[in-house]
């Protein structure tokens, strides 16, 4: 007979439901912080990210802008005052009827809360950029003191000595020929002609069939070029600054994104010496008196803030003006909680300038 000592009961190893579950229950709170602290940690990256953006979308907007406003007037800089505000009586590339006043730069104020629009003027000439004085003209032609600087393929804006400001005429005309056989003519011709520094004949482009019309009986050259510039600056829908060219008609240009807003005024000098510049929207009843211009950028972050992080408009010019906010896809700036076009869920960075008009400061005080 077996003894009882050696029937023993062994105990089976393992864990209890109730281990299980606790085990089951610690794992899944571990999991809850995980996501919690990854959803915070994207959450924070695609804020950084998008605030990045705003910057560098601010930054290279300004740069672009700053750079065509500092050439503003190349080419024109030492205009007369009276012949300031002309009305140009041009064609553009297309042959397309193109008039444009004879200004360094221009501020369209936008409507209601719209952005402004900038327009800037300047040549490329290599060769000239003063003034020369022509004694007579026909509709196709002009004799100058000397021809010197004037090549064929560049673009002249002819003008008139006015004794009223903005009352002269003015055209732009395209050079077809330097080689007449006076040697202070040059020609304007609407004709196939060799440019400068080119081989292949080309048909003239700006030069109407019937000339100028406008009879110039003596007046001023400006040689503006080869290739000059009459650009708009401008928000399109979406919040995009783009920039067009009206004398070579190309499309707008798409430069940065998620730029919102772009306010300008003129700077002018006040007559009275002590007296610091006058800034101000309206157009200038003496254009020779504009000596810079200021601008300022509103660009607009793409990520959408949960949290209201904007509470108030962002302000430019040194605190002394405030953007006219709008929500985004251009819903009323409303402050629905929660509502995703809330402009306020969204970051902001503002850039602005004070860009001296040099052409023109160095050309009329000479």
């Amino acid at each position: 007979m077996t003894p009882k000592s050696t029937f023993r009961h062994q105990r089976a190893n393992g864990f209890s439901l109730i281990e299980l579950l606790v085990g089951v229950t610690i794992g899944l709170l571990g999991i809850v912080v995980i996501f919690q602290v990854l959803s915070v940690w994207d959450s924070r990256k695609r804020t950084t990210t998008a605030g990045s953006d705003a910057q560098v979308a601010g930054t290279i907007a300004m740069f672009a802008l700053e750079r065509e406003m500092k050439a503003a007037g190349y080419g024109f800089g030492r205009v007369m005052p009276a012949e300031l505000n002309c009305d140009v009586v041009a064609l553009n590339a297309t042959g397309v009827a193109a008039n444009f006043p004879l200004l360094p730069m221009r501020i369209v104020q936008g409507a209601a809360s719209a952005p402004d629009q900038l327009q800037l003027m300047f040549g490329n000439s290599s060769y000239m950029t003063g003034t020369m004085s022509f004694t007579s003209s026909t509709a196709n032609s002009k004799r100058t003191k000397y021809r010197t600087g004037f090549f064929p393929g560049d673009l002249v804006i002819v003008t008139d000595a006015p004794a009223v400001p903005g009352t002269g005429q003015c055209a732009m005309v395209e050079i077809t020929s330097n080689s007449a056989l006076d040697p202070r003519v040059f020609d304007h011709q609407n004709t196939t002609y060799t440019k400068f520094g080119s081989v292949t004949p080309a048909p003239s482009r700006f030069n109407p069939p019937t000339g100028t019309g406008a009879v110039f009986l003596s007046g001023n050259l400006y040689n503006l070029g080869p290739a000059p510039r009459r650009t708009t600056w401008q928000i399109r829908a979406g919040g995009v600054l783009t920039v067009s060219d009206s004398i070579a008609a190309t499309a707008a240009a798409d430069i940065a994104e998620g730029i919102v807003d772009l306010q300008a005024q003129y700077g002018s000098l006040d007559p009275v010496p002590a007296n610091p510049t006058i800034w101000s929207d309206a157009p200038p009843a003496n254009w020779a008196s504009v000596q810079a211009i200021r601008v300022a950028i509103l660009a607009r972050s793409q990520q959408f803030e949960k949290e209201a992080v904007t509470t108030t408009a962002p302000r430019y010019f040194a605190g002394s003006q405030q953007f006219q906010m709008n929500n985004v896809f251009g819903v009323d700036a409303s402050d629905t909680v929660g509502s995703p076009t809330n402009w306020r869920h969204y970051r902001y960075r503002v850039y602005e300038k004070v860009v001296p008009l040099r052409n023109m400061i160095w050309g009329l005080q000479q």
